[in-house]
């Protein structure tokens, strides 16, 4: 596959991906959501730890997200030279 195919194909992976996220969210479908959320408070300072739980439909558009990036940022290969 030429680069600027890949490369092309791989900014729609990416492009298609955040779109299907934002009609994910438009929708109301969740793709993460708070479970816990616990704050202690110290003589230092105060620290809070969350959970978030990860629905079904944020895993094939990251993984889409993902691929797409890999695809776009992979460096060109040069062909191999022929030693005589």
């Amino acid at each position: 596959m030429k680069t600027s195919t890949r490369r092309t194909v791989g900014a729609v992976m990416v492009v298609i991906s955040v779109l299907a996220a934002l009609v994910f969210y438009v929708t109301g479908t969740p793709l993460l959501s708070l479970q816990e959320s616990h704050t202690d408070s110290f003589p230092g300072g105060s620290v809070t730890v969350a959970c978030y739980k990860m629905h079904w439909p944020l895993l094939p558009v990251s993984i889409a997200a993902l691929l797409g990036l890999i695809a776009f940022v992979w460096p060109q290969q040069k062909p191999a030279r022929l030693q005589s």
